[in-house]
């Protein structure tokens, strides 16, 4: 969860740690499907059977839209964690922590393809965790170091002070520019700069044939969804009025 997330970062910084990140080219593809799969085949590359028989692709591997590849691949990802001798969290799957031969325990925390890893700055530990998972999966990681800009938020670690600041900004100017390009119309601004304002309980639901529903029903699916990511990431004040 996000929580555990935030949770994370925050911790690294108390031990004097550094945030950083990796993450894998096309993750669900590495896993193995456990459950017997099947799709139509794609467009272009159709086959047929001997006596002319309708064929499907049976799935060997977990695929980007199948329901359970989210299960595949973190129970995949996991196992071999786990087998690098990184001990798993009992209450937060996705947490794990490991003390080397030295004494220095670090952690690591997987969001779906993103890995991200709390060390010491500048140990070499780190790259050798690298190094080893890498080894072990047989799998493209990418090494993107220290943690700025991931999820669509901007992460900030000041290893001076070690405090650390989350937020959206850049997110959310481009939000608004996108629905916006004209800047917000200054009455609009002025009625809604408070985010439970008296006046959103005055909306009065439209019809669903509506011109006006018809044409903002895509738009409003889009923005809640990008409007729901920043209120359960960095903007819980905003949860009232978007529900």
């Amino acid at each position: 969860s996000l929580d555990a997330l935030r949770l994370f970062i925050t911790l690294s910084m108390h031990l004097h740690h550094e945030v950083t990140e990796a993450d894998y080219t096309t993750a669900y593809l590495n896993a193995i499907l456990r459950k017997l799969a099947f799709m139509k085949q794609p467009p272009g590359f159709e086959k047929v059977g001997p006596n002319g028989e309708k064929l499907v692709c049976k799935l060997l591997r977990a695929l980007y839209g199948l329901v359970n590849s989210g299960l595949e691949w973190e129970t995949t990802h996991h196992s071999a964690l786990k087998r690098l001798t990184w001990e798993q969290c009992s209450t937060e799957p996705c947490l794990f922590r490991r003390t080397f031969p030295c004494g220095t325990t670090a952690y690591l925390c997987t969001y779906v393809d993103n890995l991200f890893l709390s060390f010491p700055p500048s140990s070499p530990l780190r790259t050798e965790a690298l190094r080893e998972i890498n080894e072990e999966i047989g799998w493209v990681l990418n090494d993107l170091g220290q943690v700025k800009y991931s999820l669509g938020a901007r992460v900030h670690q000041d290893l001076d002070s070690w405090t650390v600041t989350i937020d959206q900004e850049p997110s959310i100017t481009a939000l608004i520019s996108r629905y916006f390009p004209d800047g917000i119309p200054p009455k609009l601004a002025k009625k809604m700069t408070v985010p439970i304002h008296d006046s959103i309980y005055s909306f009065e639901p439209s019809s669903p044939d509506s011109p006006e529903a018809v044409e903002w029903r895509p738009k409003c699916l889009s923005l809640g969804g990008s409007l729901n990511w920043i209120s359960i990431f960095t903007r819980p004040d905003i949860s009232c009025a978007l529900s």
